[in-house]
């Protein structure tokens, strides 16, 4: 049975998004994967291949969602650009509803 708590529903993520990961979090790679855990929680997330380079590219500050998507095609051989897009775009936002990345107001070096 579904829960019948609403929550706000998150902002759109867009390529003009930018985003950063959240504070609080303990993470460790093991076996090649991301593993994440939430401390107001407890609650364990696990990356696949694609998610841990994406959060790796979260870890290190603010970026844009183009630029990710930018990376995540320059960095798999074969990835095509609009698939890429909406996946990482679907990831995102699966991130910021669990509220493991914020949404920044303007793009890194910008003035809000």
């Amino acid at each position: 049975m579904r829960s019948t708590h609403h929550t706000e529903a998150p902002l759109q993520i867009t390529p003009d998004t930018t985003v950063t990961a959240s504070t609080g979090l303990a993470q460790r790679v093991f076996e090649d994967r991301m593993l994440v855990v939430t401390a107001s929680d407890s609650t364990l997330h696990r990356f696949n291949q694609v998610g841990t380079f994406v959060w790796g590219l979260l870890s290190t500050g603010p970026a844009l969602v183009s630029t990710i998507r930018d990376r995540v095609v320059a960095e798999f051989d074969g990835c095509d650009p609009r698939d890429a897009e909406r996946d990482v775009r679907a990831f995102l936002t699966a991130l910021q509803s669990r509220g493991l990345i914020q949404r920044h107001a303007s793009a890194p070096g910008r003035s809000a």
